[in-house]
């Protein structure tokens, strides 16, 4: 029972990590433009429309604090006991962050998955047996919705390359 106990306590935490780092995302990208130009002469309109890749970075940051939230809401339904959606939105968040090409982000997630998998009771051969194609939509509607503008930004980053 302790372990158990021990072993949530330590997966909100990893949860909780990886909801801040994706909520502040957007602001981490403010910060590190304005270290460039100089915080007297910022502002973040200006400095956007004047450099088109920093206008796709920002927007590819603007979509981790929707990540945090689906990976906020995956945490409570495994917490009342559906591990499955959890995995499947862990799979979901990880393949929209390696659209954006944001490698850390990519890493952190896979770790969390492959944290969160090997402390839960269900395996991926049983997700695949007790998936249908409809549930499986479902679950993935937040990281569908995430994913064309994740894919525009990587066609925006490769042809600004």
């Amino acid at each position: 029972m302790k372990d158990t106990i021990k072993m949530q306590g330590q997966r909100n935490r990893y949860f909780l990590i990886a909801e801040i780092l994706l909520a502040v995302s957007p602001l981490m990208c403010l910060a590190y433009f304005s270290v460039g130009n100089g915080p007297a002469s910022f502002t973040p309109s200006d400095f956007i429309s004047a450099n088109p890749a920093a206008a796709v970075t920002f927007l590819a940051a603007m979509l981790n604090p929707f990540a945090a939230y689906l990976l906020d809401y995956s945490r409570k339904r495994m917490v009342l006991g559906d591990e499955a959606y959890a995995l499947v939105t862990l799979i979901g968040i990880t393949a929209v962050e390696a659209i954006l090409m944001n490698v850390a982000y990519t890493v952190m997630m896979t770790a969390l998955f492959f944290y969160v998998k090997k402390s839960c009771n269900t395996s991926i051969r049983s997700l695949r047996k007790e998936y249908t194609v409809a549930r499986l939509l479902v679950n993935l509607s937040g990281c569908l919705a995430m994913a064309p503008i994740a894919a525009l930004c990587m066609f925006a980053q490769l042809r600004l390359a």
